[in-house]
């Protein structure tokens, strides 16, 4: 009973790793700057970053938001940002952080701000499409949704993984202590 109960922890910690060390996490946080101005900070964890060339993109909707306007980013980042429905072809708009330098693997990188207007009444801005892409050549290499951020990622990984490895030592203490006492 015990083997299997380790053997089902073990597992579900190894999945949780594996998929936390393959994908790409870009969250935010959503402030009300103005009556219908509001600012997104996004914070990266990729390890697609890790070369020079490499960025990502966020995806703007248009007739949602519009007056795309670049605060900040980390030193080194290319920023671009594009207008809802001003590039051809496209409805969508976007903010795009290129790193020339690269990013070292599993670093957090952040802080980007953009500001917009929200356009929709009764509503609050939430997640986003995005690409991790490399530049030359051209190539996506991840597409995934903004997650909110509540709990830094890695600080929630931790301790979601300490507790895990305490049950599991805890659990074969209280059997072996029962079955004494039996």
């Amino acid at each position: 009973m015990k083997n299997s109960l380790h053997k089902l922890l073990l597992t579900l910690l190894l999945l949780v790793v594996s998929n936390l060390l393959q994908a790409s996490i870009v969250s935010y946080s959503v402030t009300n700057v103005g009556i219908d101005r509001w600012q997104y900070d996004y914070s990266i964890v990729s390890n697609l970053l890790n070369d020079p060339g490499h960025g990502f993109t966020v995806f703007f909707e248009a007739g949602i938001t519009e007056n795309l306007t670049r605060v900040s980013a980390p030193a080194g980042w290319d920023i671009l940002t594009i207008e809802p429905g001003n590039f051809i072809g496209e409805s969508v708009g976007f903010y795009d952080a290129l790193s020339p330098g690269g990013l070292p693997s599993a670093q957090v990188a952040g802080l980007f701000s953009v500001r917009f207007d929200w356009l929709v009444t009764g509503s609050l801005p939430g997640e986003q499409n995005f690409d991790i892409y490399k530049e030359d050549p051209f190539e996506v290499l991840e597409q995934g949704t903004t997650t909110p951020s509540v709990i830094p990622i890695p600080a929630a990984f931790w301790l979601f993984g300490t507790a895990l490895i305490a049950l599991s030592m805890r659990l074969p203490r209280r059997c072996r202590s029962s079955q004494r006492r039996g």
